[in-house]
């Protein structure tokens, strides 16, 4: 009823007008209410997605230390022990003559150059290993300038929305006074084209997080395979401690015996 006697107040043009905007305002109305559920959502499965990633750093990280800081030390004190037996078992070679002397000697140098040809070639693996631990760092080190910027701007809309909002305190409630017909209809199809924009952007960010989320679940699997060799390697590792205990027990007796 309201509306009624409101269009016949008003000039037949005017009228139209009236009413097309407000068929275009109850338009965006409806697209606006889709497109919160939209953004909303995809901010959702971006987190779930970041989630999964997150957990991936630490199991990568996790299985860093047990292949570094794990099972790297007890290979090098395997490769430590296996050196001493063999020194051990060189130097109590028989040396009753000059060439029984520099036979012993001989395979003392050659045991000691074995090891640091080994030691050597890990010093170098060791090197190169820093120097993508550098490179991944730089990475890092890129993506938390992003993560500044992003902030950055985050707070800088912030400013600008606090001025928006204290402009639109300082012009009053009586604002609307000045709206015509005309000017409505110009917001409108400013909001129609925004609604577009955002739109594409929801689309566009829902096909990425879809692919990032994928890559993070073939990274899991590729993690946990990862994990498992860890473990396989630690047994085998074990393994040939139990052997080089069973050998120094021999070279005990051999040492013994002379």
């Amino acid at each position: 009823m309201l509306d009624r006697e409101y269009d016949q107040a008003q000039p037949p043009t005017i009228t139209m007008s009236v009413t097309t905007n407000r068929a275009g305002i109850r338009d965006n109305r409806r697209k606006i209410f889709e497109l919160e559920n939209e953004v909303h959502r995809n901010r959702t499965d971006a987190y779930a997605t970041r989630s999964v990633i997150q957990e991936n750093a630490a199991i990568i990280r996790k299985n860093y230390d047990a292949a570094f800081s794990g099972n790297r030390q007890l290979i090098n004190y395997n490769t430590d022990a296996i050196f001493r037996n063999r020194y051990a078992i060189i130097r109590n070679y028989r040396g009753d003559t000059d060439v029984q002397v520099n036979f012993r000697e001989a395979q003392t140098n050659r045991a000691k150059l074995e090891f640091l040809a080994h030691r050597s070639r890990l010093n170098e693996r060791l090197s190169k290993i820093s120097a993508r631990l550098a490179e991944s760092n730089r990475g890092l080190l890129e993506l938390n300038r992003e993560i500044l910027d992003t902030n950055e701007e985050l707070v800088r809309l912030n400013r600008d929305a606090i001025t928006r909002n204290t402009e639109l305190l300082n012009a009053g409630s009586d604002v609307s006074t000045k709206a015509t017909p005309e000017s409505n209809a110009a917001l409108i199809a400013e909001n129609t084209k925004l609604i577009a924009e955002i739109r594409a952007r929801v689309e566009a960010n829902r096909k990425r997080n879809e692919e990032v989320r994928a890559a993070a679940q073939r990274n899991r699997e590729a993690i946990l395979k990862n994990s498992e060799s860890i473990n396989a390697r630690r047994r085998e590792i074990e393994a040939n401690g139990a052997k080089i205990q069973e050998n120094q027990a021999r070279v005990a007796s051999f040492i013994s015996n002379l």
